[in-house]
């Protein structure tokens, strides 16, 4: 986690059993060590830095900031070794910060009229944010299981052959730098054949350009208003915003 507000979010969303925690399974990561419930010590799992990456990568744009794909690749593993994901039609991401509705995603995949794309052997996965070269945003990943099996299978594969540290053979590939978690994701899935659907309804977020209001389409840093007066045809699955 990056800061104590998001530390904040994760365990009153354990408490009231709201986010991720209402799903039928879940897991919780980090790079330190803390416990959602600490009276109970219902703690989250800690990732050891085993290649010692966590803090070699930063971006262009994103100075400040380490990339947080070498953390990602070991919860990947973690994932892929606990094996939870293989009794669940759907594996879902979502980031502290994004109010994620469980049931508005039950009801989303329930109507298959939303299911914009060719469906694959490979299975699927989501794009959610429109008008962007990569548009598989961080803040709610959504994969079915065939997808996320293909990924776990092909995980080591694809840290060795794409070009998400961006050397000197890369660079034309990524401008801005290394690749973030998502990015990474979403290469190493089209890269084996998954195919991804339109799910630009799944969320809002300010980081998506398309999804910034009309005043904000400038503003790299909006996010969007938590607001309870939100119309009924905006409501999406997951949104990051303040409240």
């Amino acid at each position: 986690l990056k800061s104590d507000k998001q530390l904040d979010l994760m365990k009153s969303q354990f408490k009231f059993k709201t986010g991720i925690f209402t799903c039928e399974g879940w897991e919780a990561f980090s790079d330190g060590d803390f416990c959602l419930d600490d009276a109970n010590k219902q703690c989250v799992t800690k990732m050891p830095n085993t290649e010692g990456e966590f803090t070699a990568l930063t971006r262009k744009d994103k100075p400040n900031k380490y990339v947080n794909t070498p953390l990602f690749y070991q919860i990947w593993k973690a994932l892929r070794d606990h094996g939870n994901y293989q009794h669940h039609d759907w594996t879902v991401k979502v980031d502290p910060q994004t109010v994620f509705l469980p049931q508005r995603l039950r009801d989303f995949f329930n109507d298959k009229t939303k299911f914009k794309g060719v469906q694959t052997e490979q299975g699927n996965y989501f794009e959610n944010c429109p008008g962007v070269e990569s548009g598989m945003f961080g803040n709610i990943e959504v994969t079915n299981l065939k997808a996320f099996s293909v990924f776990m299978t092909q995980l080591e594969d694809c840290k060795l052959s794409l070009c998400w540290r961006n050397t000197d053979d890369c660079k034309k590939d990524w401008k801005y730098g290394p690749w973030g978690e998502d990015k990474f994701m979403q290469e190493c899935l089209d890269k084996n054949g998954v195919s991804k659907i339109e799910g630009f309804e799944l969320t809002q977020s300010g980081t998506c350009p398309k999804q910034r209001p009309k005043a904000e389409k400038n503003n790299i840093n909006y996010v969007p208003s938590c607001g309870a007066g939100m119309r009924s045809e905006e409501r999406r699955v997951g949104k990051e915003c303040r409240s």
